[in-house]
C-alpha cells in the first residue's frame, strides 16, 4: 500500500491542445503554461492498493486504490473507492530523452504539420479533453472521470500529472470471447461503441485488446443476442484528437481522415485476434492462416445481413471490402 500526495488540482483548457500528441519533436514544456492550478491541502491523497500497469518504458503508471480528501467547495468529492490513478511520469517514458528516430527534428516548439509530441502535459490534457467531450458515455461506455492532479511520488519529491477515474471491473475482450457465435454480440457492441465515440467527436482511440474490457452482468447466467448481459467499455484516450476542425487546413494538418481510418483498421486487427490470430506468436508450418480471416469475414457478413442499417456498417463497409479471404 502506498500513499500518493495530491498537491494541486490541474485545470486544463476546455479545447484540445492544438499541437497534438505524437513523438515527432523533442520534449519541451509548454510555455507559457496554458493550464492553471488549484492548491490542495495536505489531506488529499490517493491510497494505492494495487499496481495495474507499472514499470519502465511506459507512457503511464497506473494504480488502483481510493481517493480521500476533506470537504472543499471547489472539489466535488470527499472519499472515493475503486479509483484508478493514471500518472504520466516522464522519467518512465519509453524515450525519456526523446524518440531517437526523430533526433534530427528541430529544437524548440515546432508547430508544423509534424509537430506532434508525447509529453506528460499533452497526454494528460488530451485525455481530460476526451473525457469532457464524451461526458454522456461516462459510466456506460467509458469510465467516470474524477479529476486531474499533480501527484507526488511516495519515494521522492517528484511531481507528475495524473488523472483519476473510476475502475472498470472486467475482462480483456480477447480473453472473454468464446469460440462460437456467442461472441458476435460482443463484437457488434464493440463496433457500435467505437462508432459512437467517433460520432461524439473523438478519434485516435488506441484500439487494442488491453484497452477494451468486457463487464459482465453478475445476475445473467449467459449472454444473449440482446447484449443485455454484458457491456463493452473503452478507456485510454491519451493519444486521441477531435474528429473535426474549423478549417480543411487544420483537418489535414492533424491527419483526421488518416487517424479515423486507422481506428477502423485497428478494429479489423482486433477482430482478427478475437477470431484466433495470436499476435506476435511464431507460426507452425501447418498454421491455418485463413481460419481467423474467414471467421472475421463471417462476422462482418453476418452483421451486414442482420443489421444492414447499423450506422457503423453503413459508414465503414467500404474499408471491409478487401477482407474477404
Amino acid at each position: 500500500m502506498s500513499a500518493y500526495r495530491l498537491t494541486r488540482r490541474v485545470k486544463f483548457p476546455t479545447h484540445w491542445p492544438a499541437i497534438g500528441v505524437n513523438p515527432k519533436t523533442p520534449s519541451q514544456r509548454l510555455s507559457p503554461t496554458p493550464y492553471a492550478f488549484e492548491n490542495l491541502c495536505n489531506s488529499h491523497y490517493f491510497i494505492a492498493t494495487e499496481s495495474l500497469y507499472v514499470g519502465p518504458h511506459k507512457w503511464s503508471q497506473v494504480y488502483y486504490g481510493s481517493l480521500t480528501s476533506p470537504s472543499s467547495p471547489s472539489v466535488n468529492y470527499k472519499a472515493l473507492d475503486n479509483i484508478v490513478l493514471k500518472v504520466f511520469s516522464s522519467s518512465s517514458f519509453p524515450f525519456p530523452g526523446g524518440d531517437p528516430r526523430f533526433k534530427a527534428s528541430p529544437p524548440g516548439l515546432n508547430t508544423s504539420a509534424n509537430s506532434y509530441r508525447y509529453t506528460d502535459e499533452l497526454m494528460a490534457w488530451t485525455e481530460v479533453h476526451a473525457y469532457s467531450k464524451l461526458f454522456l458515455l461516462q459510466g456506460t461506455v467509458i469510465p467516470h472521470f474524477v479529476d486531474a492532479f499533480m501527484v507526488r511520488s511516495p519515494e521522492s519529491d517528484q511531481e507528475s500529472i495524473g488523472i483519476a477515474m473510476s475502475h472498470i471491473q472486467g475482462q480483456p475482450i480477447v480473453a472473454e470471447v468464446d469460440s462460437d457465435m456467442r461472441w458476435y454480440p460482443i463484437a457488434m457492441q464493440l463496433f457500435r461503441r467505437v462508432h459512437q465515440v467517433h460520432q461524439l467527436g473523438i478519434i485516435g482511440l488506441d484500439i487494442r485488446g488491453a484497452n477494451i474490457l468486457v463487464v459482465g452482468d453478475p445476475n445473467a447466467s449467459e449472454r444473449s443476442a440482446s447484449s443485455s448481459s454484458y457491456s463493452v467499455m473503452l478507456f485510454d484516450f491519451a493519444f486521441s484528437r477531435p474528429r473535426s476542425f474549423p478549417t480543411s487546413e487544420e483537418q489535414n494538418r492533424h491527419r483526421v481522415s488518416l487517424v479515423s481510418a486507422q481506428d477502423v483498421d485497428n478494429l479489423q486487427d482486433l477482430l482478427l485476434e478475437i477470431c484466433g490470430d495470436e499476435i506476435g506468436v511464431r507460426r507452425e508450418a501447418n498454421y491455418d492462416y485463413l481460419g481467423p480471416g474467414a471467421r472475421r469475414w463471417a462476422f462482418l457478413q453476418w452483421a451486414r445481413r442482420e443489421c444492414p442499417h447499423e450506422p457503423w456498417v453503413c459508414d465503414w463497409w467500404s474499408q471491409f471490402n478487401g477482407l474477404e479471404p
